[in-house]
């Protein structure tokens, strides 16, 4: 599959946009910041580093971190894997038990701060963030003013599709690729992580695959009997047998969003869903028995993403900058996307 063709035929919530910007033009035009889900208590087996880091991928410097503290890569956690051309603040744990600790003030790379040294009882796991807090320059930018503010207004009060971003899937497309080799040719990849990147980046792709085709039926923003409806900042999900008003009041405020599936083993959608979903999907029907096939659990994505505290700074004539959060998961690079066409 040709990966530019790919993702430029997933639709737009409000259609193409009309203006244009430059985007990561330098690192510090993309700022991203991490807020757990808990604050660390202070005390326990594992010290906890908050880190600003420039131009640094988050393997990389957890490969760092273990080598610095003579331990094994697998002892250090992260809740999640953060831009590399980009200034982020985000949050790494080291078993380091008996209160061990190494001298911090010695270490140094390029690019990399730490700002706060604690400690808590438990490693930190993948998905443990409650949200990112975004701060993004676009530059040279074209266009109507007056339609890209106003199209970023509607997108803070109506959300927009909550794809996943394009960095999912690796540079031109290499871990869609490394899926279809793994899901059709069989590929061995021993790799644990490489190979969750793979699986990861198939699931994604039929996510957007069936948002898109969403969009195009105008359904993104309300769900299709039999559709699994998820709460607002959690993964759970429920199927509900009719809406009432209580519902609709609850998926128009955003308490209650509409879901697309990340297929794997066992059935989540009914009805009229499960149909639609399986009619966007008849291509994938392949690598979906691949996944089942490898245990991996059906789980389901709401379909959009309301931003919180989307500000609208115009530094310059040709310059923004915006300010939002977003949950976990989200990615402010799918944001953009409704709003801007982006050159890089």
């Amino acid at each position: 599959m040709d990966f530019e063709e790919l993702i430029a035929g997933w639709r737009h919530g409000q259609g193409k946009p009309g203006a244009r910007a430059r985007f990561k033009q330098c690192p510090e035009d993309f700022r991203v910041g991490e807020q757990l889900r808990f604050a660390p208590e202070g005390e326990g087996d594992h010290q906890y580093l908050h880190i600003e880091k420039t131009n640094a991928n988050t393997e990389w410097l957890a490969r760092q971190l273990a080598r610095f503290a003579g331990i094994r890569a697998g002892e250090v956690g992260y809740a999640g894997r953060k831009d590399r051309a980009a200034v982020t603040c985000q949050w790494f744990s080291l078993h380091l038990p008996g209160g061990r600790s190494p001298d911090w003030q010695a270490f140094e790379l390029d690019g990399v701060r730490i700002l706060e040294i604690t400690r808590h009882p438990r490693k930190l796991r993948i998905g443990a963030v409650r949200e990112n807090q975004f701060v993004i320059r676009l530059r040279n930018l074209t266009g109507d003013p007056a339609a890209l503010e106003a199209r970023l207004q509607l997108i803070a009060e109506r959300g927009f599709p909550n794809y996943f971003g394009e960095q999912r899937f690796g540079r031109d497309g290499a871990n869609l690729e490394g899926a279809r080799e793994m899901l059709e040719a069989g590929r061995k990849v021993r790799d644990r992580n490489r190979r969750s990147l793979f699986l990861s980046a198939a699931r994604s792709c039929m996510f957007n695959e069936v948002l898109s085709a969403r969009i195009g039926a105008n359904t993104w923003q309300q769900p299709l009997p039999g559709e699994p409806l998820q709460l607002d900042g959690s993964e759970k999900w429920f199927v509900d047998d009719g809406m009432d008003d209580n519902l609709t009041a609850r998926i128009r405020d955003f308490d209650l969003h509409p879901t697309g599936p990340l297929p794997g083993r066992g059935v989540t959608a009914m009805a009229d869903a499960a149909d639609f979903e399986a009619r966007v999907l008849a291509p994938f029907e392949g690598w979906i028995r691949q996944l089942e096939a490898l245990g991996l659990k059906a789980e389901r994505r709401p379909l959009r993403v309301r931003p919180a505290e989307l500000t609208v700074t115009r530094e310059q004539p040709d310059q923004l900058l915006l300010r939002f959060s977003l949950p976990k998961g989200a990615f402010a690079t799918s944001l953009l996307r409704e709003a801007v066409n982006l050159e890089s």
